[in-house]
């Protein structure tokens, strides 16, 4: 399984770098960072210590371990008045890929007297790739039962984008990412079963991103450190801190088996406030969450994950 999740990896990994040297985008890195699903969205964008979903796929790469069943997943938002998005992920046990695209066009740029003195416009695309194991998979480790409940992963993201005298750019970055899941432990471990802890250190190995123009800008070095834990009639609370001063705080609450109700906060250099919805429909889940931020037109985002 290790063997085949590791071969899996680096064939997506091929496969990314054609298709995005294979286009031609133009944008600012915008794309990098979009691609949390829309559970994560409406909880403010937590993401680093979320356990798998009921259903559907997990916030982040290090959960992939613990998933079982597949599911394809695409969402398409808006931000009103500013740009259009999409997003399209497919995750198997173990491994998954997803790719984003990002449109703006004709969005005019004023000086501080309010004239317009130009517009701006781009598209960027993003995609990724990721692949996660238990450390009990290891064959070494194989006896030690509590090791089951920890889990590391690789994801590796590549950018194209351009903007104005710089021309078309490309980067890429590796991040690594790990997760504690209390179900996992053994029933002797005095912990709650949905506690979960996880850890993401971004750009741990990058390709800084380079211009035609000569240009060259280096990727954000972050640490991200979360937790979350389910509480009483079902509410899941969960919080996360990043090394750049960005805290994000997100609730989930299942009110029926088929239905969950989100909302979150996010705060640093960009504070946002979010709420959303998850309805599961046999084997698919419908998701929606709207985004409001200081300085920016709201955004409405809606998903569907298909799942066998």
């Amino acid at each position: 399984m290790v063997s085949r999740a590791c071969f899996t990896f680096v064939v997506l990994a091929l496969l990314a770098s054609a298709v995005v040297r294979g286009e031609e985008y133009v944008g600012t890195g915008a794309t990098v960072g979009m691609s949390r699903n829309l559970r994560s969205v409406a909880m403010g964008g937590v993401s680093v210590g979320l356990p798998p979903p009921r259903r559907g796929a997990p916030s982040n790469a290090a959960a992939l371990a613990f998933c079982e069943g597949r599911s394809i997943y695409s969402s398409a938002y808006t931000r009103f008045g500013a740009y259009n998005a999409g997003q399209i992920a497919v995750t198997l046990p173990h491994v998954a890929a997803w790719l984003d695209y990002v449109q703006v066009g004709d969005v005019p740029i004023t000086d501080e007297f309010g004239n317009i003195s130009g517009q701006f416009a781009y598209r960027s695309c993003a995609l990724s790739s990721a692949a996660g194991m238990r450390w009990s998979e290891l064959p070494v480790l194989a006896d030690a039962e509590g090791l089951r409940a920890l889990s590391t992963s690789l994801r590796f993201t590549m950018l194209r984008d351009a903007f104005g005298d710089f021309g078309s750019g490309f980067g890429a970055r590796l991040d690594l990412e790990m997760l504690i899941w209390a179900r996992e432990l053994p029933r002797a471990l005095a912990f709650p079963e949905d506690l979960a802890v996880g850890l993401c250190i971004k750009n741990l190995l990058s390709h800084p991103m380079s211009f035609d123009s000569g240009h060259s800008e280096d990727w954000a070095s972050t640490a991200e450190f979360g937790i979350s834990a389910r509480l009483p009639f079902d509410l899941l609370i969960a919080s996360d801190f990043s090394s750049d001063g960005t805290w994000r705080l997100g609730v989930e609450w299942s009110t029926t088996p088929s239905l969950e109700v989100r909302a979150g906060a996010c705060g640093g250099a960009s504070p946002a406030l979010s709420m959303g919805v998850g309805l599961a429909l046999g084997q698919s889940v419908v998701d929606a969450a709207l985004t409001w931020q200081r300085h920016l037109p709201s955004e409405l985002r809606v998903g569907f994950t298909y799942t066998w």
